[in-house]
């Protein structure tokens, strides 16, 4: 009978794992678990966001000048926004500036939401929110530090995803058994990569 594993060697010397089914529960790799920070996270952003919206209520955010207003304000400008200062028209900055105080009116509400579809969206709006203070604004670390907040409330499993369309899937080597490698040493490998020690 088998203890926990099991080490089978097929013919081309190359190394399995075989595990015990009493003991596979023991080597499923753990879930993460950050609830509380992450509802740390969440709960922090939504106070920010939600006193954001609320400040907004000078005059230029009434009459939704303000990108007009700050696109004109040459110690902040990006080159970008040096380019689109003379395509932008009241009517653009007026919708502009309504899309802001939007997301920032919602980003608290779709943050502390339960749902992970509604959390989805409003990684996706807050990242792109500050894609575009980053893109037309020179705030010092501002931006990129809000999108790092952001991206810290992407779930694992998407984080997983994302990383893995990125630099690709993660390929464990084969263990063959050989002068390099004796069948102790493999299974001894082999229950680490499965974490079943």
């Amino acid at each position: 009978a088998m203890r926990h594993s099991k080490l089978n060697v097929d013919k081309k010397h190359v190394a399995t794992l075989e595990i015990d089914p009493a003991h596979a529960s023991f080597v499923t790799p753990p879930t993460p678990r950050f609830e509380w920070a992450v509802g740390a996270m969440a709960a922090q952003l939504a106070v920010i966001y939600f006193f954001n919206y609320i400040h907004k209520d000078t005059d230029g955010w009434r009459e939704g000048r303000v990108l007009l207003d700050v696109l004109h304000q040459n110690r902040i400008a990006t080159a970008a926004a040096e380019w689109f200062r003379p395509h932008l028209t009241p009517t653009m900055s007026l919708v502009m500036t309504r899309m802001a105080q939007a997301t920032e009116a919602t980003l608290p509400i779709l943050v502390l939401w339960p749902a992970l579809k509604v959390r989805r969206l409003a990684i996706i709006a807050g990242i792109g929110l500050h894609v575009g203070f980053a893109f037309f604004l020179n705030l010092g670390v501002f931006s990129y530090a809000m999108m790092m907040f952001w991206v810290f409330l992407i779930p694992h499993e998407d984080m997983v995803r994302i990383l893995s369309g990125v630099f690709g899937k993660r390929v464990e080597p084969e263990a063959t058994v050989g002068p390099e490698l004796d069948r102790w040493s493999a299974h001894a490998w082999l229950c680490l990569q499965h974490r079943a020690v």
